[in-house]
């Protein structure tokens, strides 16, 4: 099932949550933002957006995946279900 979060990669280091918002909030109502970092701080460059609707993170992924964020070009892709951001990468050190 759709999930109505998204999760968008290959963010440039000096990504802001702020910018990754402003960017998504054109294709729907943007619910949450995070951007991920390790635990030391530095920025791993990816986000989870959250929309309020399906319908908007289907068109936010159909118009902004493979989009350029300055000269970063993006992969955005339908995020699992809320819990389990990791459950496909248990072996990452950051999980």
């Amino acid at each position: 099932e759709m999930s109505s979060r998204v999760i968008v990669k290959n963010l440039p280091k000096h990504a802001t949550e702020e910018r990754v918002r402003e960017r998504f909030s054109a294709f729907g109502e943007v619910t949450d933002c995070k951007l991920k970092s390790t635990s030391d701080g530095r920025f791993r460059g990816f986000a989870f957006v959250g929309f309020r609707r399906v319908e908007e993170a289907e068109e936010a992924i159909r118009r902004l995946n493979r989009s350029f964020f300055d000269t970063s070009r993006l992969t955005v892709e339908p995020a699992h279900a809320p819990g389990a951001e990791g459950a496909s990468r248990p072996w990452s050190r950051y999980a």
